[in-house]
């Protein structure tokens, strides 16, 4: 058995204006928020999961817009409904409006390592409405550090960051001790901002996403690899040691819609977090189907049949199939319809693969030991 995660998409409302924002957060309008009923019906739903023996535990994964918008109240609900031992949870926000009072509720349901959240320190994406994105960040991040609380960081990568790769892992490196920080980078993805013209100069281009792994990646193996960074990490255990990949767009259908739902603030399950963003086919709404009807939705059984038309077709002769299983499958859902197309960034990824291949040879020579 394995755990389930479930990404809530708690609401679109946010608290800043990012330019890439894969959620199109709003700040105004009708309140598009998840109401605590649903919250408790998806709980109970969770846990009864786990009691049937269907998954060892189920992971929640506390998601917006921003969630810490919904208020201190919503989330002690949350711990009050809670199911210890049957339910996880973590959280991914962008810190902005964390204070003491905020972990102390948090504490007791993410427990010291269940934060994540995103931050460019080099490019002005990143702005709240009502204060300093960076300033309001950091505050949040030396209160966790005073509490001695892990965070995991996400970088979404862009056309403005590709001259950064060396200072941005030297940013996140020198941001906390090592055992208290990872660092996820993630390319741009063409949803919600990201799909304006307003977005056509961050866009990645063709290459983009291997010149800055590639380039990270050499700041990382002259570290030693003393910073966690994602996918760098998962690459390197795979073609060593032939470790299952674990970043969910390279693991597979078992390592990805096997694992994995997103549920937006109405009660609409799909495959993912992104496949919310995107307003991709749903497996059903929880008003009228239960989280077990939509695990065994046909939808879901096709999107899983992905990889045998991948092995069956471009990516038959494929030498790094184990390290990518054809990348995003919502991402290449999105971009080509359910045709069995790899990602957009298979050669980008054959790049990333050969040149870790070439690097792990040289840096595990005997003179550098």
């Amino acid at each position: 058995m394995a755990n389930l995660e479930l990404v809530i998409k708690t609401t679109n409302r946010c608290n800043a204006v990012c330019s890439y924002c894969s959620a199109d957060a709003t700040t105004g309008g009708d309140s598009a928020d998840i109401s605590i009923d649903l919250v408790k019906l998806l709980l109970d739903q969770a846990a009864e999961l786990v009691e049937e023996g269907r998954f060892d535990a189920i992971q929640f994964l506390w998601h917006g817009g921003e969630p810490l918008v919904m208020g201190k109240s919503f989330f002690k609900d949350v711990l009050r409904f809670n199911r210890p031992g049957e339910l996880i949870h973590r959280i991914q926000t962008n810190l902005t409006l964390l204070d003491e009072e905020w972990l102390d509720i948090l504490g007791p349901l993410v427990g010291k390592d269940g934060i994540g959240t995103s931050f460019d320190p080099f490019a002005d994406t990143r702005r709240l409405i009502h204060d300093d994105y960076r300033r309001a960040w950091l505050q949040a991040m030396a209160l966790l550090g005073k509490r001695e609380w892990s965070i995991g960081c996400v970088y979404v990568l862009h056309r403005l960051s590709m001259d950064n790769a060396h200072d941005v892992y030297w940013f996140f490196r020198n941001l906390r001790t090592n055992s208290r920080l990872s660092l996820r980078v993630n390319p741009i993805l063409h949803v919600g901002r990201a799909m304006t013209r307003h977005c056509d100069d961050l866009n990645l281009r063709p290459g983009d996403y291997a010149s800055f792994i590639t380039e990270i990646g050499e700041a990382w193996y002259r570290d030693r690899n003393r910073l966690q960074v994602s996918p760098l990490n998962d690459f390197q255990a795979a073609i060593v040691n032939g470790s299952q990949i674990t970043t969910c767009e390279y693991a597979g259908a078992e390592g990805c819609v096997g694992v994995r739902l997103g549920i937006d603030h109405r009660g609409n399950v799909y495959n993912c977090g992104r496949a919310v963003d995107a307003g991709a086919e749903t497996f059903g709404n929880l008003s009228s189907s239960t989280l077990r009807q939509c695990l065994d939705s046909p939808i879901r059984k096709k999107l899983r049949n992905r990889e045998r038309l991948l092995l069956s077709g471009p990516c038959r002769s494929c030498p790094y199939w184990a390290y990518c299983h054809g990348g995003c499958l919502f991402e290449s859902h999105m971009m080509f319809g359910p045709d069995g197309s790899p990602t957009a960034f298979c050669p980008d990824l054959k790049r990333i693969f050969s040149w870790m291949i070439d690097r792990l040879s040289t840096y595990h020579t005997p003179d550098r030991e």
